[in-house]
């Protein structure tokens, strides 16, 4: 699970903290305990995802997270949270276009320059990967070596995630619920 964007080896360290931790946990006393379901996932991860996300089957991390859930069948849910403030460009002439405008993303971003140190968040570059991120993701915690992550959840428009749940309703549909900060 490691360098799928190579921020650490391009100075940026600061992509290689925010994230999501899986952690197993004595359920009696609600510590966490040493278990081969322990996991970091970053920025710097390597993260295989399935649907709408999937570009050329490359790899990802999942670099902001905010809310989580586990699902009824055992999975974590993790929402990328400001996903748009690690994208921005220098590039003196680029323009906002209608889907920069309405995931937030403009040239100075939120103060994260991760675009100097990674053409893929430079959104002048045609390397510019800002589709790949917003979404739930969803890693599995029994298998992390697997490093799949299902993408279809959701992606709020306004790039800003609070939370992702999906709880079974008594003898009923499976129910997912997000929210959103905006």
């Amino acid at each position: 699970m490691q360098d799928a964007l190579g921020l650490a080896e391009s100075g940026n360290l600061e992509g290689t903290v925010p994230g999501a931790s899986s952690l197993g946990a004595d359920r009696k006393d609600w510590k966490a305990v040493d278990s081969a379901y322990n996991r970091r996932i970053t920025g710097d991860s390597t993260v295989r995802f399935s649907g709408p996300v999937v570009v050329d089957g490359r790899s990802r991390g999942v670099p902001a997270c905010s809310g989580a859930g586990i699902t009824p069948w055992g999975t974590h849910l993790a929402a990328e949270e400001n996903f748009n403030a690690v994208f921005g460009t220098d590039e003196p002439d680029w323009r906002r276009g209608e889907k920069h405008v309405r995931y937030g993303l403009s040239a100075g971003g939120f103060g994260q320059p991760w675009h100097r140190a990674d053409p893929r968040f430079d959104l002048a570059a045609r390397e510019a990967r800002p589709d790949e991120f917003g979404w739930i993701a969803e890693p599995d915690p029994r298998h992390p070596d697997a490093g799949v992550s299902a993408s279809a959840a959701d992606r709020h428009a306004t790039a800003l995630r609070d939370a992702g749940l999906i709880t079974t309703v008594r003898n009923g549909p499976t129910v997912p619920h997000t929210g959103t900060a905006r």
